[in-house]
Formats: C-alpha cells, structure tokens, sequence
C-alpha cells in the first residue's frame, strides 16, 4: 500500500504514509505487554504473511500484527531450551522455504518456522493450576459436548475444555468414599448412557456418572472370595459392544459387566485361560478389546496374540497360533473405515488380518514407519492412518501410499507415546498422549510443506581432502568450467557433499542421485547427504542429485556436476595406439624370425632328406646288390645240392661201372695171355686188334669212372663244371659195348 516501516534506535517502530506524510509510532508501554518490548529497535521484516518482525537491542524479537495492532514478544529464558538465544537481535532474514532466521550478539544464529502450525501440545506445568496434573499421559476419551478427559499415571482424571482452554481436576482423596480410587488412570470410556467409566492401575474398575450437578463414583474391585467380582485390578482396557455391554479387559483375564439392580449392584462374568479347555485364550493378560462392522469380538493378548470371542457359545478361536505360534506380540488391533482390521505390534509393525484367507499380512509400506513397535492405530475422518509410536506419529495416506513420520522436531510434544492413548474426538481432532503431555491436532491442518527446495553439491572430498574453493562452485549448468572437476586415477577414492536449502526440518530431507556412466537408475539414500565412490574407470560422468524438504517433496531439477577421469599414462589414446604399434612391430618380426627360421629349416630338412634318400638308395643299392648275391648264393646252393646229388649218383654209377671193369680188365688178360699162348700167331694177330679194342674200352671206360669219382670228390670240397652229357654217353657206350 505504498508505507513505509521504519525502526529508531530510541524511537521504536514507526510506520509512515507518504500520502499522507504522517507517522504513527509504536513503542514500549510498561502498562501493556502486548507493546514492543524495547524501544531500542535494531532491524525490521516483513515475512510473508504479512507480518512485522522487530529486533531488538536488548528486549529480544516482537512480531507486530498489523490487524490487530498488538506485539507478541520472544524473550530469552534460561529455563527453556527453546526460547530465543539472546535479546540482543543484530539482524532479521526470511529464506524461500518460510523460515525465519534471527541473528543475535552472543547467541549465535536462531531459526523460527513462520508456516502455519501442525501440532498443539499441552503439558504439565508444576506452577500452573490450569495444566496437566502430570507429565505421562496413559489414557483420552471424550464427551458429547466435546470436552477432552485425560488420565495420566500418578495425576489422577482430568477434564480439558478446547474452547476456553480450562482444566478441571479429579483426584485421590483418601478421606471421601465416594471419589477417585487411583491417581493412575489406565484407560478411559464413555458408554452410551453418557457414563464415564475409568479404569485404573491398581484399584480396579471405577464408574462415573454426572448427576445432579455432581460427579459420583462406583469403585469396583477384585475380591478372591467373589468369583462375581472383577478378576483383576489393572485395568488395560474398556469397551462397550453394540449392545451396551461393558467389557473390561485386566492383567489377569476378561470380564464382562453385569448390570443388575443399581450400580452397587453390578457384577461380572469372568473369562479365563483354562488349559483343559481348547476354546479359551492361551494368555491371560488381555490389553485390548474392540468390536468389528460385522459384530464380532475381538481380543489382544500380548503373547498369545489376536482373538475372536463367540458370545453365544461363549467360546474363543485363536487367528495368530498358526502364523505366530509364539511371538505375535501384540500392543492393539483398530479396524477402519473400510473394515480392514489391523494389529499394531512391538517389533513387526502393523499388519492387516484377512478374515477370509486367516492370515497376517504386513503393510506394504511398513520400512517407511520411524520404528516397527506400533502402539497405537487411529483413522482420521479423511482416511488416512495414524499410528503412534515410541518414535513420534506416522501418517500414511492409502492415496500417495507413503508414510509421513512427524518427531519432536516437527512441534509434537515427545517421541515416547504410550499404549491406548490415542483418541479422535466429534469434531475430528485426533489427541495423543505421551510421557511428555499431549499433542492434539486436526489432520485438516497437518499440511504438507510444499515448497520446492533448491540442492546445491557443498563439497568434494578426495581421501577425504576437501577440495573446494572458490574455483570450485558448481552450478545447474555446464556453461562454466567451474561445474567440471578433473581427477586423475590417483584420486580412487572419492565423496560429494550436497544439502537441501529447506530448513523447516533438515534431518527429514530426502536425498537421490545418479551418476550417469556408472548409475542405471537413481539411488535413494534417505537422509544421508553424501555420496562415495571408489575405483571408477576412466571417462566422463555427470553427477546428480535431488532432494526434498521435510514433507518429501522433491526438487524437479537436479544439481549437476561433471566428473572428468583422466587416465592413466598407460591407458591413454597415444600411449595404447604406441603399445599396438609396437605389437604389430613385435608380430611382424615375430613372423619374418618364424618365416626366415622356416625357410632355414626347410633347407636344412630337405638336405637332410636328400642325404637320407641318397643313403636309403644306397642301402637300397646295397640291399639289391646283397639280394642278387643272395639269389646267386641261393644259385649256387641249389647248384651245390644239385652237384652233391650228382657227385653221390655218379660216385654210385662210377662204383657200378668200376666192378664190371675190373671182371673185363680182368678177362681181358686173361684171353689174351690164352690167345698168345694157345694160338697160332696167325690166330691171335687176328685176335689181338679186338683184344686191343675192348682194353682202350676198359681204359675209357675207366678214365669215364675216374671222371665220375673227381665228379664226386670235388663236391665235397669245391664244385667244377664238367660236361655231364660226355660223361654219360661214354658210361653208355662202354655198357652197351
């Protein structure tokens, strides 16, 4: 509207119309403390709601509203570790994600979210009345007009009005019969008759009923001579069925209420484990009861896990002994709006029991909850899940199938909550309590933050030596050399530091990156703000990475980063091109070595070859020759058995012709002496010729036997050649003659 805000050092907040030209001025009223609260004004903002911020010099923060023209101040307090560091204010800046961050001298930096808030919280103040009456909070309930009852452990029953924020208190009182029997309130339930009933941790069951302008009390406790009394004086839990029965759930078994007569009247109907007994519960510390759409009973045991009471036959079916035989360890069972039931457990999370199938089944989504002991489990009217924890509160919302887990850090009151306090009110306000008081909200005003931060890589570390400088200032784009980092294979071990810029709750700030060239896909790094890796080959990589604020909403545009891996000397263009060259160098002379030594040995074996033909045609020569001699001396052997067989015949036939000579030579003699005494020369002149002719017979004949006989005689010793022919014909003819 054209003013003009103006801080003075002694003159306070001023606010100028230039159209005007008059000033109105706001400074300290000591009468007032809805006015700033030092006039000694340092630095001014205006946030984005409109609202002016005043730093003080020694008064501390004042936020002026200018509708309501009045000052909330933010003083520092020793005693409280939230309040503002210092008074002394130096200097005032709203960043993009709506966070207030205040300067101080002495006090270092101090941030304040201006979003609108999610959570309330109502603690225990030991100085106020109007508080809680004690830090841990067991149990919430509350009534038709829309007043909240808390029971807490040792502070006795509390009634908190929303609309004027006022407390009324119930406690113990030793000397009334007709009060309080506890201070340590476990469970809480309205009927529908508008009664109150209060469940304790050591004095049993009481009844509460608003009548006459007072509240009256019903104790009930555990009597061991009446069986018709409540089996157990610690209350875990109450419910009351379609039907206005009231059932109690104890330490030490199951009890219905009994309403007979007069309140004092009441009694109940025990149910315990019996182990002769196959349809009754295996455990009897029962810690929740609820009724289904469908009308059944359901019952939650600890260690024997989940229930199903059959009224009519008044009998118990165990739905975990097949699955859990052992270790269900169940704390509550909730079924919603679309009559899934569920269990919350102390170490499997929630899970979802299919009636149909009698199986447990985890939720889907139950690696997103902050711890997997479930205390409680709640639906808000949008049907979105609530669970609490030892942990802080976990939303899933079935239509973005996430959880959001909101901690100490998000404005709940504390992380530990406690079993059974959990409670959704007429209007839709969901109320949890825990050891540090209560949180109460409506889910209409846990909004998600949606601003979208910006990421920024904030280092590089190489061996964990930081390199940044201002020569290293990475930005979205690669316009500049400034977003390309150059290593060497050296640097094998490297890391990147980045950080999202929203500030509303950094420790839930979501990270993913990729590294193109190694990465296929984005990897999810939940809240760690680093990425390492070790060993990469050489080439270019580009880095990127996006993160979210508080509620996960991501960043559409990533933060870049060029990652250039020089290679070594020995994997370098040039220096593998010279090691292939050199290869081909060393293969070709290689291959003329191999080549000229074949040829060598070619040589070298042809001559070897020619030699060894010429000595295999000699040997052959000599062979043929030892062959013919072998053939000639075989000849002559048969020649020689030839010759020794004649030799032997014609030393026979010689043998044969000589007796016969020798009868003739003998004759012979013999006429020719009778012819030359006997005859008449005349006679034997013509007798002497033939005498003459048959001796020259007998000589041939006898030289033809001497022949035969030499024949003989030179086979035995060496072998001649004679004309064996001759010597027959002369045999013939002397045998003929």
């Amino acid at each position: 509207d054209g003013t003009i805000w103006i801080v003075l050092r002694d003159g306070g907040l001023n606010l100028f119309n230039p159209k005007s030209e008059e000033f109105i001025r706001y400074t300290k009223n000591l009468n007032d403390a809805n006015s700033l609260s030092d006039n000694k004004a340092d630095c001014i903002l205006k946030d984005s709601y409109g609202n002016i911020w005043v730093g003080t010099y020694d008064g501390g923060l004042n936020k002026f509203d200018p509708v309501s023209k009045s000052f909330t101040r933010y003083n520092h307090n020793p005693n409280i570790f939230e309040s503002i560091s210092s008074n002394r204010i130096e200097c005032l800046f709203e960043d993009n994600s709506k966070i207030l961050w205040i300067g101080t001298r002495g006090g270092g930096i101090n941030k304040l979210d201006l979003k609108p808030q999610k959570f309330f919280n109502i603690t225990h103040n030991p100085t106020d009345k109007n508080s809680l009456q004690q830090h841990s909070i067991m149990a919430i309930t509350s009534d038709k007009e829309g007043k909240v009852w808390i029971g807490s452990d040792g502070g006795g029953l509390s009634c908190f009005n929303p609309q004027n924020g006022k407390f009324q208190h119930f406690t113990k009182d030793n000397h009334s019969s007709n009060g309080l029997t506890s201070n340590r309130i476990w469970t809480l339930l309205f009927d529908y008759e508008g009664i109150l009933w209060i469940g304790t941790y050591d004095e049993g069951l009481c009844r509460m009923e608003y009548k006459n302008g007072e509240y009256n009390f019903t104790s009930y406790r555990n009597h061991q001579k009446n069986p018709k009394s409540l089996s157990n004086n610690q209350i875990n839990y109450i419910m009351v069925d379609s039907e206005n029965n009231l059932w109690v759930a104890t330490a030490n078994g199951l009890n219905r209420l009994i309403r007979n007569g007069s309140p004092d009247g009441y009694h109940f109907k025990r149910y315990f484990h019996n182990q002769t007994e196959k349809n009754t519960f295996a455990d009897n510390y029962v810690n929740s009861v609820i009724q289904s759409a469908d009308g059944r009973i359901w019952i939650g045991s600890y260690q024997s896990g989940l229930y199903e009471f059959d009224p009519i036959n008044e009998t118990f079916t165990n739905h975990s002994e097949r699955q859990f035989p052992e270790d269900l360890k169940l704390l509550t069972i909730f079924e919603d709006s679309k009559q899934n039931l569920w269990v919350g457990t102390e170490s499997r999370g929630m899970l979802r029991y299919d009636i149909s199938q009698k199986q447990f089944f985890p939720h889907p989504n139950n690696q997103m909850l902050a711890t997997n002991m479930v205390l409680n489990i709640i639906e808000d009217d949008n049907g979105n899940i609530w669970a609490s924890s030892t942990r802080g509160l976990s939303k899933y919302s079935p239509t973005e199938e996430l959880f959001n887990t909101y901690s100490i850090n998000d404005g709940i009151q504390g992380d530990g909550f406690n079993r059974n306090a959990a409670h959704k009110t007429q209007n839709g306000t969901l109320y949890f309590g825990s050891n540090a008081g209560i949180t109460y909200f409506h889910p209409k005003q846990v909004v998600n933050n949606p601003h979208e931060p910006n990421i920024a890589i904030t280092d590089f570390k190489i061996l964990n030596q930081s390199i940044y400088s201002e020569h290293f200032a990475p930005s979205r784009t690669f316009e500049s050399q400034k977003n390309t980092i150059v290593l060497t294979h050296r640097d094998y071990f490297f890391s990147i530091s980045f950080a999202s810029f929203d500030y509303t709750n950094p420790n839930k700030n979501q990270y993913k990156y990729m590294l193109e060239g190694f990465n296929e896909d984005w990897v999810e790094i939940g809240n760690n703000t680093s990425a390492t890796f070790t060993n990469l080959n050489h080439g270019t990589y580009v880095f990127k990475v996006m993160g979210t604020n508080n509620d996960f909403v991501w960043n559409n545009e990533p933060a870049k980063l060029r990652i250039v891996i020089i290679p070594p000397i020995w994997k370098r263009n040039w220096f593998i091109a010279l090691e292939v060259l050199l290869i081909v160098v060393i293969v070709i002379s290689y291959i003329q070595f191999r080549t000229r030594k074949l040829i060598r040995d070619k040589k070298i074996l042809e001559e070897k070859v020619k030699e060894r033909t010429n000595e295999i045609s000699q040997q052959k020569e000599e062979l043929e020759s030892t062959l013919e001699q072998l053939k000639n001396t075989q000849a002559k052997l048969i020649q020689s058995e030839k010759m020794a067989s004649m030799g032997v015949l014609s030393s026979g036939i010689a043998h044969e012709i000589n007796n016969p000579l020798n009868y003739i030579q003998g004759g012979v003699n013999v006429v020719g002496d009778y012819i030359n005494e006997n005859l008449e020369k005349q006679h034997s002149d013509e007798l002497n010729p033939v005498i003459e002719m048959i001796e020259e017979g007998v000589k041939r004949a006898a030289q033809v036997v001497r022949s035969l006989n030499r024949l003989s005689s030179d086979n035995i010793s060496t072998m001649n050649t004679c004309d064996i022919n001759r010597v027959l014909d002369n045999c013939l003819l002397v045998l003929h003659n």
